[in-house]
Protein backbone atom coordinates (compact mmCIF):
# COMPACT_ATOMS: atom_id res chain seq x y z
CA UNK A 1 0.00 0.00 0.00
CA UNK A 2 1.46 3.23 -1.32
CA UNK A 3 1.63 6.24 1.85
CA UNK A 4 0.30 9.80 1.28
CA UNK A 5 3.25 11.69 2.15
CA UNK A 6 1.73 14.86 1.21
CA UNK A 7 0.71 17.58 3.71
CA UNK A 8 -0.47 21.36 3.61
CA UNK A 9 1.10 22.83 6.61
CA UNK A 10 -0.02 27.07 7.41
CA UNK A 11 3.20 29.22 6.77
CA UNK A 12 3.15 29.78 10.83
CA UNK A 13 4.08 26.08 11.33
CA UNK A 14 6.84 26.52 8.42
CA UNK A 15 8.07 29.28 10.48
CA UNK A 16 8.04 27.66 13.84
CA UNK A 17 9.58 24.65 12.17
CA UNK A 18 12.85 26.69 10.72
CA UNK A 19 13.05 29.22 14.03
CA UNK A 20 13.19 25.66 15.96
CA UNK A 21 16.07 24.75 13.55
CA UNK A 22 17.91 28.07 13.99
CA UNK A 23 17.42 27.90 17.74
CA UNK A 24 15.45 31.33 17.26
CA UNK A 25 12.17 32.96 18.45
CA UNK A 26 9.30 32.41 16.25
CA UNK A 27 9.01 35.87 16.42
CA UNK A 28 12.83 36.78 15.45
CA UNK A 29 13.26 34.45 12.16
CA UNK A 30 13.44 35.92 8.81
CA UNK A 31 12.00 35.14 5.09
CA UNK A 32 15.45 34.44 4.12
CA UNK A 33 15.99 31.92 7.49
CA UNK A 34 13.01 30.35 6.38
CA UNK A 35 14.01 29.64 3.04
CA UNK A 36 17.71 28.50 4.01
CA UNK A 37 14.93 25.71 6.29
CA UNK A 38 13.60 24.83 3.08
CA UNK A 39 16.51 24.30 0.88
CA UNK A 40 18.12 21.66 3.96
CA UNK A 41 15.48 20.00 3.90
CA UNK A 42 15.31 19.56 0.01
CA UNK A 43 19.09 19.05 0.15
CA UNK A 44 19.25 16.57 2.68
CA UNK A 45 15.61 15.05 2.45
CA UNK A 46 14.88 15.35 -1.00
CA UNK A 47 11.50 17.03 0.33
CA UNK A 48 9.69 19.19 -2.02
CA UNK A 49 8.27 22.38 -0.67
CA UNK A 50 5.61 24.29 -2.79
CA UNK A 51 3.89 27.55 -1.31
CA UNK A 52 0.23 27.43 -2.00
CA UNK A 53 -1.96 30.82 -1.14
CA UNK A 54 -0.09 31.58 2.44
CA UNK A 55 0.41 27.47 3.09
CA UNK A 56 2.92 24.70 1.82
CA UNK A 57 2.46 21.44 0.39
CA UNK A 58 5.18 19.23 2.07
CA UNK A 59 5.86 15.99 -0.25
CA UNK A 60 8.18 14.04 1.65
CA UNK A 61 9.54 11.14 -0.64
CA UNK A 62 8.72 7.29 -0.07
CA UNK A 63 12.26 6.72 0.19
CA UNK A 64 13.33 9.03 2.66
CA UNK A 65 10.03 7.90 4.94
CA UNK A 66 11.29 5.01 7.83
CA UNK A 67 8.37 3.01 8.66
CA UNK A 68 10.60 0.38 10.49
CA UNK A 69 8.41 0.97 13.84
CA UNK A 70 5.09 0.10 12.22
CA UNK A 71 4.48 -3.37 12.25
CA UNK A 72 1.50 -5.28 9.84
Amino acid sequence: MALDNTAVIPLDFMMLAAAVWKEKSRYSITVSEVQEFQEFLKDSYGVKITSVAGRYEVTIPEEAVDNSYCEN
